[in-house]
């Protein structure tokens, strides 16, 4: 279905002789887990299945086709990118950065050195990831099992499955440290001191603890 409806939106722009000038982007709000870590069709987590998302542009005669970027991306980065894309400036306060000097071959470095990320569904958790490692720190017990700390060699161990938290306490102090910072910058730049995590709860478990 989504197939078919990107044929025809791009059909239809190449009809009407705008290909030139429409960029195009295909993006996703999360992935899925199918099977991994236990889990069947479902955005459960922070691992890279449920994180790493499609971004794809298009726009013949300003980007290059083919071509794959190997830089951390965000979803932050939208915005920027369509905002230069349209000859506007890009506010200060915005937290991304635009793509398009990567995506048209401008600039070779970019990207970002971390992301970080947070889930408030199913379990409330943080995650900050670099090219290297993955760390994520759970807010409250989870029932399903889940590990409170968790680090993982993105390197060694593509697939999550090994928390080497134990193993490599000096890689986990120090994420955890920078994440801690990030979380705190952000609460005191809006006027907050509570995490919303501990604050808020996990709400589709809540839903469906009030639906048992």
């Amino acid at each position: 279905y989504l197939d078919d409806g990107l044929r025809d939106v791009v059909t239809t722009i190449d009809d009407l002789g705008l290909a030139g000038q429409t960029l195009v982007i295909v993006v996703a709000d999360h992935g899925e887990s199918m099977t991994e870590h236990g889990i069947f069709y479902d955005h459960y987590g922070l691992h890279d299945h449920v994180l790493h998302v499609p971004f794809i542009m298009r726009m013949p005669g300003r980007l290059p086709g083919g071509v794959r970027l190997p830089q951390m991306l965000n979803h932050t980065d939208v915005a920027p990118t369509l905002l230069e894309v349209a000859g506007l400036s890009v506010p200060a306060a915005m937290e991304g950065q635009s793509l398009w000097p990567l995506a048209t071959g401008a600039e070779s470095h970019g990207g970002h050195d971390e992301t970080i990320s947070e889930e408030c569904s199913w379990q409330a958790a943080w995650s900050l990831r670099t090219d290297r490692y993955k760390f994520i720190v759970a807010r409250e017990p989870d029932e399903d099992g889940c590990y409170p700390r968790e680090l993982y060699d993105l390197v060694a161990d593509p697939a999550e499955e090994h928390n080497i938290v134990a193993e490599r306490p000096d890689v986990a102090a120090a994420l955890e440290a920078r994440l801690e910072e990030w979380i705190a910058e952000h609460l005191h730049a809006v006027g907050r001191e509570e995490d919303p995590l501990r604050e808020q709860g996990t709400t589709l478990r809540m839903m469906m603890q009030a639906l048992d």
